[in-house]
């Protein structure tokens, strides 16, 4: 019984982005039979050019109809910032990956396909935290910021500015595909004969993309390349932030 809910774990576990679980610690606690158990741990995540690490606690406990143990839910914490903890609720669906998690308390947006529980029907929705906004158990807020997003297309709004990597069909299905999974992807801006290498993100809230240096510096460009506004990238939020950038 061990072996085979300790293997569902792990296919379970693997499907929301988690590698290298204590494998021999949770069988342990499984042959303990308790309640419910948790586990920590952490991986390393690239962000900006370099691997940051995100600590995780994954908390199961044991269905009786199934006699059989199942995570239930997990905390993810920013090791280069504690104060950047939530605990996301694990379901049958519309779960965020731990990757995703990271991406969210990093301030940027996911894009996931969801279910409607009420009308049973797929739809797709971009996600991010408010930072200023809490829930009951003290999780920051998730809002939708984007449902069925026709009119919000990446590619669309990448191909308006002059990034060396979009020359290439394959780098920028490569790049758009990043950007929906929330990731800060690296690109090459051409200005004025020059290079500047820069990441750049989603921006759903705006209906636009983000460019910004890998110490937040917004690079706010028109679609010729040229430097309009220069700030601090924003922090996912809501209404106004210092150093406000521009909405390409």
């Amino acid at each position: 019984m061990v072996e085979q809910n300790l293997e569902y774990i792990k296919e379970e576990l693997s499907g929301l982005g988690f590698k290298n679980i204590p494998e021999k610690e949770i069988a342990d606690k499984l042959r303990l039979d308790p309640d419910k158990f948790q586990t920590e741990g952490a991986m390393r995540v690239s962000q900006k050019g370099k691997m940051e690490d995100v600590l995780y606690g994954i908390f199961f406990k044991k269905y009786e109809r199934q006699d059989m143990y199942h995570a239930y839910a997990y905390q993810a914490t920013l090791k280069n910032d504690p104060a950047k903890t939530q605990l996301f609720r694990i379901s049958f669906n519309n779960d965020f990956t731990l990757p995703e998690a990271f991406n969210l308390l990093n301030s940027r947006a996911v894009h996931k396909l969801i279910l409607d529980q009420k009308t049973s029907k797929l739809s797709t929705a971009w996600f991010q935290m408010d930072f200023n906004a809490r829930d009951v158990h003290g999780n920051y807020k998730v809002d939708q910021v984007k449902i069925n997003d026709r009119g919000y297309l990446v590619g669309v709004l990448l191909n308006k500015h002059p990034i060396r990597e979009i020359q290439d069909p394959k780098r920028l299905s490569t790049i758009v595909s990043a950007l929906y999974q929330g990731n800060a992807e690296p690109v090459t801006l051409l200005r004025n004969g020059k290079e500047i290498h820069a990441f750049v993100q989603a921006a759903p809230r705006r209906n636009g993309i983000d460019f910004y240096t890998a110490n937040n510096k917004v690079l706010g460009l028109d679609k010729n390349g040229r430097e309009r506004t220069a700030g601090k990238i924003m922090e996912g939020l809501p209404g106004r932030r210092k150093g406000r950038g521009r909405a390409f």
